[in-house]
């Protein structure tokens, strides 16, 4: 079976952000379904689940990574849709459309807050599952990948091995080391170095040598294997077959909650004190705070190149993640979350700051959401600075844009040129989505408007 290109996927998930919000129309999924046959009526019912098929709850359960999000109580599509061609996509979106409908777009399932498969309105999910092949264009696009070694390494130091000295001395190369090394930060009740090198031992050590002796690296620390076999072992698999990554489900159930910050400036050594001091309180071994470095080519991207803002400036990305196996104990579920509000909460003073960035990957809906239904500029600001520092206002203004033009344009051009069964039917679509969206351009003039996804 040939599957789309990346390109196209992009431009058409481009297309359904743009769509997400609607029209108020009926919600019954049974005309949604007939809408659906109508758009495409020669595959896409084997790709449609609703409440009714059996597949339906091993579908949504498949790629909710966060069990936070499996309660009774948690709100659940209408249809779940697993698309193998474009034109499956497309027809989602328009009925999406004409039937008032919210979409959710699911890939991994990986959203640390489940926005991927969760609405407070009724909602279709779009599910992205079979969406794995990638194909190259060998004339326009090509990539390589070089089967040389790389180098890993994993160096743990207790307080009583200077971890705080080494953390401190850390902060200041780890974002300026050669191009080839990453050394990442873990901290728990101790430290952990994990570190991903281009090269060979004997260039890694005389540069760990130079840059960072304090760690006292030695070859014995350092495994030898290919690119892809780090990829295994720097997520913590306690498997070294290459298999593990063709598993599409997580190895252990849990719940989670993370939050994020960025560093531009190192935390002073008595700021490190209180970090240990909360991890011994917390006592639960699967919580964590992790830094990223930064440097590099993030420090040669201008901030306003591209969307993602974080570049030049940072030292690190911070994460702060805690997880717990959930088996229904809220009273688990409300101490490690308090817990790691308290910790988000220690760290204001040493985070970036007007605004206290933070990273999109680690959703928090903590720091700001959107009402359901209108939400003004000024109210989404508080979370859209956060997450994309001044390009918010550029990406507000896109979004505004494509939803009041090219959703308009496309949409009824798409129904102008295909019979309905019911002309009334359409009429009475067409007629809604002109009146609505004029009505959403006046508004506009004055207040811009913010669609309803973040």
């Amino acid at each position: 079976m040939k599957y789309p290109s990346p390109y196209l996927t992009v431009v058409v998930i481009g297309l359904l952000f743009s769509l997400a919000s609607s029209a108020s129309h009926t919600h019954d999924h049974e005309h949604f379904l007939q809408c659906l046959q109508l758009q495409n009526s020669t595959s896409i019912s084997e790709v449609v689940y609703t409440p009714s098929n059996s597949s339906y709850s091993s579908i949504l359960h498949f790629s909710i990574q966060n069990h936070r999000f499996l309660s009774k109580t948690t709100p659940k599509p209408l249809v779940i849709v697993t698309p193998l061609h474009a034109s499956h996509v497309q027809a989602t979106i328009i009925c999406s459309q004409l039937h008032g409908l919210q979409i959710r777009t699911r890939s991994g399932g990986h959203d640390f807050e489940g926005v991927s498969y969760i609405s407070q309105l009724p909602f279709v999910i779009i599910d992205l599952i079979n969406y794995r092949n990638i194909e190259v264009d060998a004339e326009t696009r090509t990539a390589w990948v070089q089967a040389g070694a790389t180098i890993v390494f994993r160096v743990e130091r207790t307080l009583e091995q200077n971890a705080t000295i080494l953390i401190m001395k850390w902060q200041n190369v780890a974002s300026k080391l050669h191009e080839d090394l990453a050394i990442r930060l873990e901290l728990t009740t101790k430290a952990k170095f994990e570190a991903l090198f281009l090269g060979g031992k004997d260039k890694l050590i005389p540069l760990m040598q130079e840059r960072f002796p304090e760690l006292g690296l030695v070859k014995e620390d350092c495994t030898e294997m290919s690119w892809i076999e780090s990829t295994v072992y720097m997520v913590g698999s306690s498997s070294k077959s290459l298999q593990v990554l063709l598993q599409r489900t997580p190895s252990l159930p849990q719940s989670y909650k993370g939050k994020s910050d960025f560093l531009k400036h190192p935390i002073p050594e008595s700021g490190l004190e209180g970090i240990w001091q909360l991890f011994k309180e917390n006592g639960d071994k699967f919580a964590f705070m992790e830094l990223f470095p930064y440097g590099g080519i993030m420090d040669q991207i201008p901030q306003s190149k591209l969307p993602f803002p974080h570049r030049s400036g940072n030292l690190c990305l911070v994460g702060y993640l805690d997880s717990w196996d959930q088996h229904g104990r809220d009273e688990v579920a409300q101490k490690q979350i308090k817990w790691i509000t308290r910790i988000y909460s220690y760290m204001e003073p040493f985070a970036s700051n007007s605004p206290r960035a933070a990273y999109l990957n680690y959703r928090d809906l903590d720091i700001g959401v959107n009402n359901i239904g209108y939400t003004s500029y000024e109210q989404a600001s508080l979370w859209g600075l956060k997450y994309f520092k001044n390009n918010f206002n550029r990406l507000a203004n896109v979004k505004t844009k494509m939803k009041f033009c090219s959703c308009e344009n496309r949409v009824a051009e798409k129904f102008r040129g295909e019979e309905m069964q019911d002309n009334s039917y359409l009429d009475e679509f067409m007629e809604g989505t002109h009146s609505f969206y004029k009505n959403k351009r006046n508004k506009a003039k004055s207040n811009t408007q913010v669609p309803e996804d973040n």
